[in-house]
């Protein structure tokens, strides 16, 4: 999925509906949306802070990534059947 889909697909919704994550289909968790970034903030991040650890994700480009907040509650399974996709 990219951007563009992801957009057209939450047009869909309620500007105001919070956005969660469901992570684990075999043990459904739903988790807050803590946030967006890319794999180039996080490297220009680490080597801003003059990080010394190995780096996680490497310099993909057009990548955004959805961060995993805090845990809200147990989710479903039946969210990955019937899941909107572009």
């Amino acid at each position: 999925m990219n951007v563009r889909q992801l957009i057209e697909i939450l047009k869909r919704y309620h500007p105001e509906a919070e956005v969660v994550i469901n992570s684990a289909p075999n043990w459904p968790m739903q988790h807050r949306l803590a946030g967006v970034t890319t794999p180039q903030e996080c490297l220009q991040h680490d080597a801003d802070e003059s990080w010394d650890g190995a780096i996680a994700v490497g310099p993909v480009e057009n990548e955004v990534i959805l961060v995993e907040g805090a845990w809200r509650r147990y989710g479903t399974r039946t969210a990955w059947d019937i899941a909107r996709r572009a």
